[in-house]
This record gives structure tokens, C-alpha cells and sequence, in this order.
């Protein structure tokens, strides 16, 4: 769905773009409004790790805590880039009923 407004909006091909995320500081009850590009995501966690907020990254998870939250995540559209970040980390995510 992020994909298919960015085409509408600026007129792109859908299976030249993909999904950029960005780990926001806050959290849910800090977010009042939408997102002015993309989509806020909440209610996620991390199995076996957790997310450090004043390094920005993924730490070792604490002893005896299995699940951490995750803080809100930024989800927008653009260009593919053949070009790999070596500041990425490509992770599955995993929808759990």
C-alpha cells in the first residue's frame, strides 16, 4: 500500500520501488499525528535482541527477556538502488495472530 500512493502521488513505476524504514525515539502514545510521507508502524518486537534507542541499533537481548518492543517505525517508498548500505540489516518480520 506504501508503494502503490507514492506511484499515485508521483507518478513512479511500482516495480522500480521498495520499502525504506526508519526506527523512530518514540513511541506510540508520543505519535498524534499521521505520517506526512509513508506510514507509522507499531506493535512490533524483537525476539532474542532488543533495540537501543540512545545507540540507535540492535543489542544483545538482556538475560531472561525474550520479547522487547520495538519503538515506532517509519515506512516509506522510493527508487530501488542497486548500491548495498553497509549500515543495513535485512531482517525477516513475522506477523504472529
Amino acid at each position: 500500500a506504501i508503494k502503490q500512493i507514492c506511484c499515485q502521488s508521483q507518478g513512479l513505476e511500482l516495480d522500480k520501488l521498495q520499502v525504506f524504514t526508519d526506527v523512530t525515539k518514540k513511541d506510540a502514545k508520543s505519535v498524534d499525528s499521521e505520517s506526512k510521507e509513508g506510514a507509522y508502524v507499531t506493535g512490533m518486537f524483537l525476539e532474542g535482541a532488543r533495540w537501543d534507542s540512545t545507540s540507535n541499533s540492535l543489542e544483545d537481548s538482556r538475560p531472561k527477556e525474550m520479547f522487547t518492543p520495538m519503538p515506532v517505525i517509519t515506512c516509506k517508498a522510493g527508487m530501488q538502488t542497486d548500491k548495498a548500505d553497509k549500515n543495513t540489516y535485512l531482517c525477516p518480520t513475522y506477523c504472529v495472530p
